[in-house]
């Protein structure tokens, strides 16, 4: 399925050097407003009409005042176009704005995001059901997905990073905003959980609060979407000749070039700019036009907001849903957009396996066992079922890749998928520095 190609005006990023990110136009009085939709009529209908609009503005304002947030430490303000603006004076405080924010205005989105990187998809929305990461426009069944992301957590992969020392692992103040982003969203949910009305998540089981854990995993899901993200299925339905699986890869090994002349890259999903100097622009000053191609719907959506920790952080822009970080937007004195390049993210090596044992791989001469991963999916109805994943030290085994079957696994040789951003989340560190910068030097 092709995702239309969209053209995000909201999401223009204008730059002009010494000017502050702005504050939200200033709205009119009640008295103003009422006024002006009263201004057809004459005499005392005029004054019943604007007594009545009078009225009825006042308790729209009120329902939009219980809507913000307003803490010791943060404070949360939205814009008459729907924008919040999150004011903190801490990095915990800025990320409890943020998730609270971003839980008001998604929760059935967010709601259903964490439960993809759970690997509980198949629970709640039944193991044949499909689900698209929108991202890279690729097509999985909820079964499939399930085990690639059970695959994640069974392996410990986040903690071992979180426990890494930056750039691989997050900064002190990255982790700090996370925490906060984590209670933020809890606290939205714990208030106004009856309150939903969307009846997309209304009442739902799998509306729940969230783990910093699960934060993590919505931020490696992003990380890997270009690399792992597109062989979930062959990662899920990789087995050992003669395994019993859905799907276990009986092609042949030999590949050529014609095996891989369907594997064209979503051209729907990727972004453009334009960036002015300063002698191409009334004001004598640059100015930057950043244009995101990415979707309005799905789990690979931006939203818009603005960030401030007076004399820290001010920084205005759109992240991908989930992400409490600014992804494309400027500072005081600098702004940004980013797209994609053709290169690939993920590269396989093929395995030479010893010919007495398929799931042992042949290094420097020596024979050695390839990892483990048993994992189990609950399928709903009290049903589960129960898969061992294989990896090597080159990464998980995988029969296949965006959905196009190419890698047997036979009794000589295996796959093993290399995605240069497994063992990492820098590319969070690279956004935090992004939304403190003030110049390119």
């Amino acid at each position: 399925m092709k995702l239309i190609r969209l053209f995000v005006a909201m999401l223009a990023m204008a730059l002009a050097i010494g000017i502050t990110t702005g504050t939200a136009s200033a709205k009119p009085s009640i008295a103003k407003q009422a006024k002006k939709l009263c201004k057809k009529k004459r005499g005392k209908a005029k004054r019943k009409c604007v007594k009545k609009q009078t009225k009825r503005l006042k308790a729209k304002a009120k329902r939009e005042r219980l809507k913000e947030l307003n803490r010791p430490g943060v404070t949360v303000r939205t814009t008459q176009y729907g924008i919040p603006r999150i004011t903190a004076d801490s990095w915990r405080g800025l990320g409890y704005g943020y998730g609270w924010a971003l839980a008001r205005e998604n929760i059935c989105s967010m709601a259903e995001i964490y439960t993809t990187v759970r690997g509980e998809r198949s629970k709640y929305f039944g193991p044949d059901g499909t689900w698209m990461l929108t991202g890279n426009g690729i097509q999985y069944t909820n079964l499939e997905s399930d085990f690639a992301h059970k695959r994640i957590i069974a392996d410990k992969t986040i903690p071992k990073v979180l426990k890494m020392k930056p750039p691989n692992g997050p900064l002190p103040q990255v982790k700090e905003v996370i925490d906060g982003y984590v209670k933020g969203y809890n606290a939205w949910l714990g208030k106004n959980r009856s309150k939903i009305q969307d009846t997309t998540c209304k009442g739902k089981p799998w509306v729940r609060k969230i783990t910093t854990l699960d934060a993590y995993l919505r931020f490696y899901e992003l990380s890997t979407m270009a690399g792992a993200g597109a062989a979930v299925d062959g990662i899920a339905n990789a087995a050992p000749p003669g395994a019993s699986s859905s799907s276990a890869a009986s092609r042949s090994s030999n590949l050529n070039s014609s095996d891989f002349a369907n594997l064209e890259s979503n051209p729907d999903i990727g972004s453009n700019a334009v960036s002015l100097g300063s002698a191409a622009t009334s004001t004598g000053k640059g100015m930057l036009f950043g244009n995101p191609h990415f979707p309005w719907s799905g789990s690979e959506r931006f939203f818009e907001s603005q960030l401030t920790i007076p004399g820290k952080i001010n920084v205005s822009g759109a992240s991908l849903l989930g992400s409490p970080v600014i992804q494309i937007g400027h500072t005081q004195n600098m702004a940004w957009s980013h797209t994609v390049s053709t290169a690939r993210r993920f590269a396989f090596f093929r395995e030479t396996l010893d010919p007495t044992d398929p799931t042992r791989y042949m290094v420097d001469g020596q024979s050695v066992p390839m990892k483990k991963t048993t994992v189990t999916v609950d399928k709903g109805n009290g049903d589960t079922e129960t898969r061992t994943l294989y990896s090597t030290k080159h990464g998980p085994i995988s029969v296949s890749v965006q959905k196009t079957p190419l890698f047997g696994w036979t009794d000589n040789t295996a796959y093993a998928l290399f995605d240069a951003n497994a063992d990492s989340l820098r590319v969070v560190n690279q956004f935090f520095d992004f939304n403190r910068a003030q110049s390119v030097a």
